[in-house]
């Protein structure tokens, strides 16, 4: 009986980025409206932003290859990427005057990577130091995301 009442699917995670990007994307766009949050005109751009920290901390490696990291125990899905971004719109829209950025996605980024606070919290200082701080493009989410381990 309990075999029935808890079925579980398992959907296998997208091919690429920009497949990702449109599910998200999509999901996104559909809650918000749901929930009448304003969509800003970058929330394309920090959506990109998020699945890249995602894909790279779920393959271990980031998107050029280029440097091996540490993976964290939680799954980084999909489902998690959207309940990020919603979760920062939200913030967005009651609490920083429509302003979408990094801080307001930070505290959800980190609870969907740490879910270990000692194992994941390593893996996401190390993949800060080793991956985001040299980029200027994430100087943001660097900031952020260390005031907010």
């Amino acid at each position: 009986a309990l075999k029935r009442r808890f079925n579980v699917v398992v959907l296998p995670l997208p091919g690429d980025m920009a497949e990702e990007v449109s599910i998200v994307s999509r999901r996104v766009g559909e809650m918000a409206g749901g929930l009448d949050l304003p969509v800003p005109k970058n929330v394309g751009e920090e959506i990109a932003r998020v699945l890249t920290i995602f894909r790279e901390l779920r393959s271990g490696a980031t998107a050029d290859g280029k440097v091996t990291l540490k993976t964290p125990s939680g799954s980084l899905s999909t489902a998690e990427a959207i309940a990020t971004v919603i979760s920062g719109l939200s913030q967005a829209a009651w609490f920083d005057d429509g302003k979408f950025h990094a801080e307001g996605l930070a505290p959800s980024l980190v609870g969907a990577i740490v879910k270990d606070p000692v194992q994941d919290k390593v893996v996401l200082e190390e993949y800060l130091e080793t991956v985001l701080k040299k980029r200027s493009d994430y100087a943001g989410y660097y900031a952020a995301l260390n005031a907010a381990i």
